[in-house]
């Protein structure tokens, strides 16, 4: 894979990871394919890129479709610390194409 299309596909799935979190108790699978623009198969291999990198979110089945949501306790609300990294990296994200 390209560094460009390495690039792209971190800043799709920080864009899917942030659209998550956006959600507390979660988005359909389906929803982030309209989101992100991608198909199913490339949302699941953004989420287990997630996971491989010690990201773990929890995937279930609601009314016979697929969610994705943020662990409970990770929807408690940032330290000053937390806050301070979330604001670094999103000055680093907005100066990255995609």
């Amino acid at each position: 894979m390209t560094s460009t299309r390495h690039d792209a596909r971190l800043v799709r799935t920080l864009r899917m990871l942030r659209a998550i979190g956006r959600r507390p108790r979660g988005l359909r699978i389906a929803e982030l394919v309209d989101e992100l623009g991608v198909s199913r198969n490339s949302v699941y291999r953004y989420l287990d890129d997630l996971g491989l990198a010690g990201i773990a979110l929890v995937r279930e089945q609601r009314g016979g479709e697929a969610w994705v949501r943020l662990p409970a306790e990770w929807t408690a609300q940032p330290d000053m610390a937390e806050q301070f990294a979330l604001v670094v990296a999103r000055q680093v994200l907005a100066g990255l194409p995609g």
